[in-house]
């Protein structure tokens, strides 16, 4: 089945509030629920997830028919829970890599959201320029689109048959090259990505542990295209 709808208008306004509603939850998420570090336990995890997807189907079902108007079709609806779907499929790889991360970085579960959170806020930048990037290239040249589907399942079956490989970070050209840069601490100075050492700033653990979630996900984004 072929999932089609009419075009729509959305005007900057729309887009200004859609934006402006995104950084406002990220700017609770970080600055008042998670102002202080802490670990966060399975149940308050399942929580804020359910509350986000609620959230998600409430703008499909509810708010965008509003701020839309009669522009807006059932058929919306089923593309944007479609995308929603499958972008939410297409994060688990990225979940597993950064427990993996997290893992041999050794990061206190206390610090790890402040990690995820900076690394998300990466993404949707650079997942947002990769998306209207590819937009673009298939709409100029649409058989590209196949050669994006066929690196999504490249990297699938190279997961599937990956087994027990360790992160590498040695092997990361940024790593690599912050570490040129700037000098590196061994121990963590709380939930810092900066500090001092002998004197000079220097890069903890935490800082190097973020710059490969990132560098990492920059990867994994162009599965978003597709």
């Amino acid at each position: 089945m072929t999932l089609t709808a009419a075009t729509l208008t959305v005007t900057p306004v729309i887009w200004l509030v859609f934006v402006g509603a995104v950084l406002v939850f990220l700017a609770l998420d970080l600055g008042v629920f998670h102002r202080k570090p802490r670990a966060v336990d399975f149940g308050e995890a399942l929580m804020w997830t359910t509350i986000w997807f609620s959230m998600a189907m409430a703008f499909a079902f509810w708010l965008a028919p509003i701020m839309i108007g009669e522009q807006w079709q059932a058929s919306h609806t089923k593309l944007f829970i479609t995308g929603y779907v499958v972008e939410l499929s297409l994060s688990m790889d990225n979940v597993f890599v950064i427990a993996l991360i997290f893992t041999y970085f050794r990061v206190p579960l206390e610090y790890q959201h402040r990690v995820l959170f900076w690394g998300i806020l990466g993404a949707l930048v650079m997942r947002g320029v990769m998306i209207l990037s590819g937009a673009e290239l298939i709409e100029r040249f649409h058989w590209i689109l196949y050669v994006f589907g066929a690196f999504l399942l490249f990297t699938g079956i190279k997961m599937l048959f990956a087994g027990d490989e360790e992160v590498e970070p040695d092997k990361n050209i940024v790593i690599r090259l912050a570490r040129k840069v700037y000098p590196v601490t061994t121990e963590y100075d709380g939930h810092h990505f900066f500090t001092r050492l002998n004197g000079l700033r220097a890069l903890t653990p935490l800082a190097l542990c973020l710059i490969m979630v990132e560098t990492t996900d920059l990867i994994f984004a162009v599965d978003s295209i597709p």
